[in-house]
């Protein structure tokens, strides 16, 4: 996979809005496990296994 690092400023309104989003990670293992966004990341592997949902 690739990835980029994006760097943005949001105006207040869409700021206050922004921090009531929720995020988690979900893993591609075949399972249910689902990590929240402040837990540590399952183990790491060189595939592409765990995705950010917001």
């Amino acid at each position: 996979g690739k990835s980029s690092v994006v760097s943005l400023r949001l105006s207040p309104e869409h700021e206050e809005g922004a921090l009531r989003v929720a995020a988690f990670l979900i893993s591609y293992y075949g399972t249910e496990n689902v990590s929240g966004a402040g837990e540590p990341a399952p183990t790491i592997t060189t595939k592409d296994r765990l995705a950010l949902v917001t």
